[in-house]
């Protein structure tokens, strides 16, 4: 599989991206979970737990670990809440990977299920499930828009939707630094202990491209969630967006300006 030069979106189309994100996470997923550990010096595991603080679950009910890769986010949910888990990626070997996790932790399987898919097509019954989670997948969707109408779709009323995502901090002196950090460091090392020179560049290059061309608050509240709240975490590297279904209703209006108004 050859990849882009550089990720913009005059060199790849949706099918295309789809296409590379899968290729890409095959192939890196059995250094995925180190690399993620090294390079925040753990906190990506402090962003997940401190996720969680507000919400509410119990064992019988249901959690989808939407890009769950290597099911980080949806062990966190379990441990918390002994709740159900469905681990939903793209990539085969990655939830191979959160297999293997679910049987060395000895944990119950018959509480997990893994389902190879795209967040697009979401192949789960409507209002079905009371919380999805999404930690640094949403800028790999190909329509983000259409995944969250997805995501609205099968949540329960009252359920919740939390996505932790990475952006760019704020104040410019440490906005610099992680730049530094984030386009020449983490490429260097992700390629020495990966040996995929592209899914490191992929990763510093979609962030930007994300905080430039989508507005993800504005697509939550146009598929129909209310309640919505932005935290920035760690100086702004890390930002989670938490939002509640609330009824049944949803919107289809490219007027997303009109719906920021329901922010206020």
């Amino acid at each position: 599989m050859s990849y882009p030069n550089k990720l913009n979106e005059n060199n790849i189309t949706s099918l295309d991206k789809r296409h590379y994100v899968r290729s890409m996470f095959n192939s890196i997923y059995r250094t995925y979970d180190l690399l993620n550990h090294l390079l925040s010096l753990g906190v990506d595991i402090y962003w997940r737990k401190k996720s969680l603080s507000n919400v509410n679950l119990d064992q019988n009910s249901v959690c989808l670990d939407l890009a769950a890769g290597t099911g980080d986010y949806g062990l966190e949910v379990h441990k918390k809440f002994k709740s159900f888990v469905i681990g939903y990626d793209i990539a085969e070997n990655s939830l191979l990977l959160f297999k293997k996790k679910i049987k060395n932790k000895k944990l119950d399987k018959k509480r997990f299920l893994l389902i190879n898919g795209e967040a697009e097509n979401i192949s789960l019954k409507d209002s079905s499930v009371d919380l999805v989670t999404i930690a640094f997948g949403i800028r790999n969707f190909y329509d983000s828009q259409k995944a969250v109408h997805e995501i609205f779709r099968i949540l329960k009323v009252n359920g919740t939707l939390l996505i932790l995502e990475f952006g760019l901090p704020k104040n410019p002196i440490i906005r610099k630094l992680y730049k530094l950090y984030f386009e020449k460091i983490l490429p260097l090392i992700g390629r020495m202990i990966s040996k995929s020179e592209f899914a490191y560049k992929y990763l510093p290059e979609s962030v930007r491209l994300f905080e430039q061309q989508k507005d993800i608050i504005s697509e939550i509240i146009v598929a129909g969630f209310r309640d919505i709240k932005v935290k920035p975490m760690t100086f702004g590297i890390v930002n989670l967006y938490e939002a509640k279904k609330v009824s049944e209703e949803y919107y289809y209006n490219d007027d997303k300006n009109l719906f920021r108004k329901l922010l206020t």
